[in-house]
């Protein structure tokens, strides 16, 4: 049995986030702050494999970078709001871009949030 079904046979919901970014030390930045015995975090390095992973499964949050290959974050946010399954998903875009072109391309895209990089992860 897994983690997922024990914590639904005990009434307890154990948080799923996918965080998408394709700079394999951030995902290990992100995967460690965010991880713990509440919260599975699922990795993607790429647009592609995020949309797959949403398209697929159930998560309670994504985080997703603007620059990634394949299927940068803006067409991976505009494509998500068009799947049933990630319609109402809350996704914060997690960039080093700060001009407000990105800012309001992000969020005309379906982000709900947007946070600069370098994160202040006490916050």
């Amino acid at each position: 049995m897994s983690d997922n079904s024990q914590s639904a046979d005990k009434g307890e919901h154990r948080y799923r986030l996918l965080v998408a970014d394709d700079d394999p030390n951030l995902l290990e930045l992100m995967s460690a702050n965010l991880e713990d015995d509440d919260t599975e975090v699922v990795c993607a390095a790429n647009g592609i494999d995020a949309r797959d992973s949403l398209v697929r499964e159930d998560f309670d949050l994504a985080i997703v970078d603007l620059g990634m290959p394949g299927l940068d974050g803006f067409e991976l946010i505009t494509q998500l709001r068009q799947e049933p399954r990630s319609v109402d998903l809350p996704v914060i875009v997690v960039t080093g871009r700060h001009d407000k072109l990105a800012i309001e391309e992000a969020f005309a895209s379906g982000a709900t949030t947007f946070v600069t990089q370098p994160v202040n992860w006490t916050l």
